[in-house]
């Protein structure tokens, strides 16, 4: 088989020779190591019983320096539970997505409130006591928002404003019932509400269980946003208890692909602490590594079928196949793991492992260094390079079932016109069901490029235009200087000022050229493009070349204890690159002539 040693100089004493290795020129240590060809190392013929036992030397078998096998290690480790900033109750078991991402859905969309008063209906016919929803309804009665310009083109929205006519507001029952026991200190029912006292315990466990799945139905996030618009990632930052009082903050700085785990935190510097640090010691046998294609140990031991290292194959210059062969061939069975058990929603620091081998000898093994001096894995990004990185075991959720997107908003480059784009594809209706953007961007009302009334009679050839019209829903994103960053760039959203014709009154003896003009400043109805504190800034590098596509639906999941978890979140994926909106100023149109 092939051994691949560094040509470093060789130190000397009076009883060993040491052979340093290098990586700066590679050799084959085998029957022809001038040869392409690596199958005949590999292969292992037989030779003779002088050439076998040189094949030992170069596998190190003879030294014998690793005759000692682990039988017991010993762990000391200790606990750090995590909890969100700012939330001071500690994460534990339960998926921190609901927390981070979840929006006021019900807020946005009044047609829940109408779906939880049939709900109620059907917790009340469960009890015996449906004859009582008309007094309910009467009581919170539903009311649609007022209609505003996209009403007409919502059929889904038109759909339920006559089907909700007379509906129960769910949202104005659940806050009288949650006033009533906080006035009560129990489950209570309003007072605003009559109801016979031979029904009064039945409406009761109707209202209660219907108020228990209205809270527990769909998570909602309590204060500010963890969104941040200018790029386009939730931020937000976990805390680490330490045991000794100490906390370790753990932030989270561009989260939006729906997969959240160790690898999107990083490791600040801790603050407080001073107590007693409380250590866990676990005693475990270790285990040795094993792989598919391991080779076997011992140079005589027969290898299972499973290890083809007569197919590899690689020439003088194949560095990397080399090193994996090496790696395979001499310190494949030198790893060994020691399983230790972590509840989610913590944080692990291991403080001293001590290894003893099958002769009794003890030994403490260090940890490795972090950063490009050492090898680590799995720790995270640690910015304070006294503290040692923490192993972060945070409660994340194995898979999410993501709805069709109720709102859908492309940003692309248009390099023609060196402006950025955001165009809303899909808008929130009055409902779930969303509004097409194509059909949005041809109204009624279609816009016009302000042609001069009776053009067919004019002898000009062309007309001088000021802007060539840009397609309904689409908002410039205009670059301008970052004050906070040195030669950094942002990108405003603008609205752009457009006349849009109508038909003023098809009765009339005009009917036919009767139009209204109306100027107006598009405002984006998509919750992803609505501006903070009075405008919508996003960072320059935030809309690559290929573009991107942030989508807003629910998401669903199950907790650790079978939980049904809905929330209203947020998604941001690769788009498919550049696009042109035909933007072009001072042009010349062509007057069309009568036909």
């Amino acid at each position: 088989m092939p051994i691949l040693v560094g040509t470093a100089a060789i130190k000397a004493d009076a009883t060993l020779f040491v052979l340093e290795p290098s990586i700066t020129r590679w050799q084959r240590l085998e029957v022809s190591p001038a040869a392409l060809d690596m199958a005949p190392g590999l292969d292992a013929r037989i030779a003779d019983p002088l050439w076998m036992i040189g094949r030992q030397w170069q596998f190190a078998e003879l030294l014998g320096n690793d005759a000692g096998s682990p039988v017991s290690a010993t762990l000391a480790w200790q606990s750090a539970p995590l909890r969100v900033a700012g939330g001071g109750a500690e994460t534990g078991g339960a998926p921190i997505e609901p927390v981070i991402e979840a929006e006021p859905a019900r807020a946005a969309y009044a047609a829940l409130a109408a779906e939880a008063g049939i709900d109620f209906g059907r917790a009340l016919a469960l009890e015996g006591a449906a004859a009582l929803l008309p007094v309910f309804r009467a009581a919170f009665p539903f009311s649609p928002p007022e209609p505003d310009a996209l009403a007409a083109r919502d059929m889904a929205g038109q759909r339920f404003r006559a089907l909700a006519a007379g509906a129960l507001d769910g949202a104005a029952l659940a806050a009288a019932l949650v006033a009533a026991e906080q006035v009560a200190g129990a489950a209570a029912l309003p007072d605003t509400v009559a109801v016979p006292e031979t029904s009064r315990d039945a409406t009761l466990r109707a209202a209660t269980a219907w108020l228990g799945h209205w809270r527990t139905l769909l998570s909602e996030r309590d204060g500010a946003s963890a969104w941040d618009a200018e790029r386009l990632a939730y931020r937000f930052t976990l805390e680490a208890v330490e045991p000794d009082g100490g906390v370790t903050p753990l932030p989270a700085e561009g989260y939006a692909d729906g997969r959240l785990d160790w690898w999107s935190f990083d490791q600040a510097a801790s603050a407080g602490g001073g107590g007693a640090a409380v250590a866990h010691f676990v005693t475990r046998m270790p285990a040795p590594v094993t792989f598919a294609g391991m080779p076997a140990d011992r140079y005589w031991e027969m290898e299972l079928g499973g290890a083809p290292l007569a197919g590899v194959s690689a020439g003088p210059a194949g560095i990397a196949t080399m090193l994996a062969l090496e790696f395979l061939l001499v310190s494949g069975t030198d790893w060994f793991q020691l399983p230790l058990r972590l509840p989610y929603g913590v944080a692990c620091r291991v403080s001293g492992l001590s290894v003893t081998d099958c002769f009794g000898v003890t030994q403490q093994i260090g940890r490795a260094a972090p950063g490009p001096g050492g090898w680590a894995m799995f720790d995270p990004s640690v910015q304070d390079r006294v503290a040692e990185p923490l192993f972060m075991l945070p409660s994340v959720t194995a898979g999410v079932l993501e709805g069709d997107p109720i709102e859908e908003v492309a940003l692309f480059r248009d390099e023609a016109a060196n402006l950025a784009w955001a165009v809303e594809r899909r808008v929130p209706g009055l409902t779930s069901v969303p509004l097409d953007g194509k059909a949005l961007a041809a109204p009624e009302g279609a816009l016009l490029w302000q042609r001069p009334e009776g053009e067919a009679e004019l002898t000009a050839a062309a007309i001088y235009r000021l802007q060539s019209p840009v397609p309904l829903r689409w908002f410039p994103l205009v670059p301008e200087r970052d004050p906070d960053r040195v030669g950094g760039v942002k990108l405003r959203l603008r609205r752009l000022r457009r006349v849009t014709a109508t038909a003023a009154d098809e009765s009339g003896p005009d009917a036919q050229r009767a139009l209204q003009l109306q100027a107006n400043e598009e405002t984006p109805l998509a919750a992803v493009l609505q501006p903070r504190d009075g405008a919508f800034l996003l960072a320059e590098q935030e809309v690559p070349r290929a573009g991107l596509v942030l989508t807003r639906s629910f998401q669903y999941t199950r907790g650790p204890d079978g939980a049904r978890l809905l929330w209203l979140g947020r998604r941001k994926r690769i788009g498919q690159g550049e696009a042109a909106s035909g933007l072009a100023f001072d042009l010349l149109d062509p007057v069309r002539q009568p036909a």
